[in-house]
């Protein structure tokens, strides 16, 4: 049966440098990887062993859940601490947040447009994968990500775009967050679902909720949890 690896989630979560470290991981073993992003239906049939990765591939559940029929399917589903992702730039977008609550950009050969599902609608799809047992997936934590090997110097041009660059993965911007306090008082103000979404992925609220501006969480928010 084939195999297919299909990374998806979130953007600015750590899609490509999955992507590319599982290619420098496996590409011996006889995987097929390819050069630029790609939507898992595309992937050549003719190949035993892929991997594939586009972030908004979370959507297609129906389309994995009958996928997941036919192949031996893996999905890594990316995440990131809410915070980081919601004050992440792309090169693509130099004056503003890539990634917001509601919406995200959608980088087209000419320019780039806010029309795509932002982060509050990619967890939901990615929670519904996650919860779905006929569907064989498993939370990629950032971080985790970060502590594998990652050698800079191969990765092609159109995965190295959106990794910013290919570079020396680096941990000491892991809490740069913290340096736009204005931009996080806004999207948790005016979107508090955002508090559910950090206490689901397991980040701690401590010295966050309620300080500087930020509002405190929800009542009725447990503050437990995690996936």
């Amino acid at each position: 049966m084939r195999q297919h690896i299909v990374i998806c989630g979130h953007s600015r979560a750590g899609t490509t440098l999955l992507h590319e470290v599982l290619r420098q991981e496996l590409s011996d073993d006889g995987w097929q990887f390819y050069d630029q992003e790609r939507t898992f239906e595309a992937a050549d049939q003719s190949h035993r062993k892929v991997v594939t990765k586009r972030p908004l591939d979370v959507f297609k559940h129906q389309q994995l859940k009958r996928y997941a029929q036919q192949v031996d399917l893996r999905v890594l589903l990316c995440i990131r601490d809410p915070r980081s992702m919601l004050t992440s730039y792309h090169q693509s977008v130099p004056n503003d947040y890539f990634y917001h609550a509601d919406h995200q950009y959608r980088v087209g050969r000419r320019d780039a447009r806010l029309v795509n599902p932002g982060l509050l609608p990619v967890h939901h799809a990615l929670m519904a994968i996650h919860g779905d047992p006929t569907i064989p997936s498993e939370i990629a934590r950032y971080e985790d990500t970060l502590d594998r090997s990652y050698r800079p110097g191969s990765t092609p041009a159109g995965m190295a775009r959106a990794l910013n660059g290919d570079r020396e993965i680096d941990r000491s911007r892991l809490d740069a967050w913290r340096d736009h306090w204005p931009r996080l008082v806004d999207q948790f103000t005016r979107y508090p679902e955002l508090f559910y979404v950090m206490n689901e992925y397991g980040y701690s609220l401590e010295n966050f909720e309620g300080v500087g501006g930020i509002p405190p969480a929800p009542k009725h928010f447990d503050g437990g949890g995690g996936c």
